[in-house]
């Protein structure tokens, strides 16, 4: 009986280890399969993902006494949104006059917007290449090496990815 007992506590024990092994083996895939996503613990794509991914590329000038001119780059194979969209949904292009408004005496109008295309398929005007916004702003030449912030969204055409909206500022020479 005493004999029993204690092959059954082995068996027992061999269970639980088997269960151990299971449980470490599931816990190691866990953990590689987060290595690939390369999050942080709170779902935010890393440093270094967030590098890989493609960018709106901007740059603003001076083009008058007074206009500043913002040109902007999207990569190949995406597109931005020049407005929200007919759902009123999407993320266009935006500009942040806030932290220039003590040096100028009223905002910034915009002259020149880019046409872009209508994609009906995401109900919307996109921009797509190298295109310039033009605004006109008294006293442009005070505003050199002043930031503004720009708001936009791209878009992975090919994988149809909207990638998350992002906010850079922007230094005006």
């Amino acid at each position: 009986m005493y004999r029993a007992g204690i092959e059954t506590g082995l068996a027992g024990g061999l269970v639980l280890k088997s269960t151990f092994t299971f449980v470490f083996t599931v816990l190691i895939a866990v953990a590689g399969m987060l290595s690939v996503l390369r999050c942080d613990r709170s779902g935010t794509p890393s440093q270094e993902m967030a590098e890989e991914r493609p960018r709106a590329q901007f740059v603003a000038q001076q083009a008058g006494p007074d206009t500043i001119q913002v040109t902007v780059d999207i990569p190949p194979g995406h597109h931005a949104y020049l407005d929200s969209g007919d759902r009123g949904n999407l993320v266009p292009i935006s500009f942040d006059w806030s932290a220039v408004s003590e040096v100028l005496p009223a905002t910034p109008s915009l002259e020149q917007v880019p046409e872009g295309d209508r994609d009906e398929d995401v109900g919307a005007r996109v921009l797509r290449g190298q295109s310039r916004f033009v605004f006109a702003v008294p006293d442009a030449q005070a505003l050199k090496g002043s930031q503004i912030q720009v708001t936009s969204q791209i878009c992975d055409e090919e994988v149809g990815l909207c990638y998350r909206p992002e906010q850079n500022e922007l230094t005006i020479y």
